[in-house]
């Protein structure tokens, strides 16, 4: 099938797949035209063309054909569609430039929460005046640094030679312990804290407000229904499933009969959800819902 690309950035850079290679300028659209058949997947790199004090991290993008419609998992760009064109937007990933990055990668989970891992030659972290060091660390064998611009707050954590660089997080407290609130992007609201204490790192699931947001929508519970699933969070899951069915609910049947899914798309209009899973097969379930509860799920 074939799509219709406009691509902008806000910093010249070279973007490129396959064989085509092209330099895109600052603030300009370039156009493309793509042929993927279904589930076809196409990989972009981009580099960063003028290198300033910071220099861009460079990174790949995917896009891929599902059900004819062109989607990506990928948090460096933004996607949208319009007038028969998807227009994508690629994002800044910026580092200190003394890091001496080798390769970085973007990893997505279900929730859309992410981090970029950079692999160094050496874990010694140069820091210019742009970042205030907020309070450093050493749990284990890891030294966890806290930084602050005007912007954004960040945590690096250094692991051997592995330098996770990560800012979706808020900062909580900096004490004697470090506590760390970071939020999900899924509907129920919720949100991870991690504690950093002494040798210890805990763990916690929390509500954003104190309380999940209940959804009444027979279309959006499968949605709200498995992404509490993917968080284990019990409770949740029984809140949205009949009685016959909570009997045999617990996390590890529903984890079993699942599987271990990375990402979750509904289907059309439907009740019927697609799960796809890290060796690239997918699996389609439909629910059955009555007075806001789930009353059965058939495997498709």
């Amino acid at each position: 099938m074939e799509f219709y690309l406009k691509i902008k950035t806000d910093f010249d850079c070279n973007i490129s797949f396959n064989k085509f290679s092209k330099n895109l300028s600052k603030d300009k659209f370039i156009n493309l035209k793509l042929n993927l058949n279904n589930n076809e997947k196409l990989t972009f790199n981009v580099e960063e063309e003028n290198q300033s004090n910071h220099i861009l991290l460079p990174y790949k993008f995917t896009l891929e054909n599902i059900f004819n419609k062109l989607s990506s998992n990928s948090t460096n760009i933004d996607i949208f569609y319009y007038k028969n064109n998807y227009i994508i937007y690629l994002k800044k990933f910026e580092v200190i430039k003394d890091l001496n990055i080798l390769y970085s990668d973007n990893e997505i989970s279900i929730f859309n929460t992410f981090h970029t891992t950079i692999t160094i030659k050496n874990t010694n972290l140069n820091l210019n005046d742009l970042y205030k060091i907020v309070e450093v660390k050493k749990i284990n064998t890891n030294k966890i640094i806290l930084l602050e611009n005007e912007e954004k707050k960040y945590v690096v954590i250094f692991n051997n030679d592995n330098l996770i660089f990560q800012d979706n997080y808020n900062l909580i407290n900096i004490s004697k312990k470090i506590e760390i609130f970071s939020k999900i992007n899924d509907i129920t609201k919720h949100a991870i804290i991690t504690n950093i204490e002494n040798e210890v790192i805990t763990k916690k699931i929390v509500y954003v407000n104190n309380k999940p947001k209940i959804i009444n929508n027979s279309k959006i519970i499968p949605l709200v229904f498995l992404e509490c699933l993917k968080i284990k969070n019990q409770k949740l899951c029984n809140y949205y499933l009949s009685d016959n069915l909570k009997e045999f609910a617990s996390i590890d049947n529903l984890k079993l009969f699942f599987g271990d899914f990375i990402k979750l798309e509904p289907l059309g209009k439907s009740n019927s959800v697609v799960l796809f899973y890290k060796d690239k097969s997918y699996k389609i379930f439909t629910f059955s819902v009555e007075n806001n509860k789930i009353q059965k799920i058939d495997l498709n």
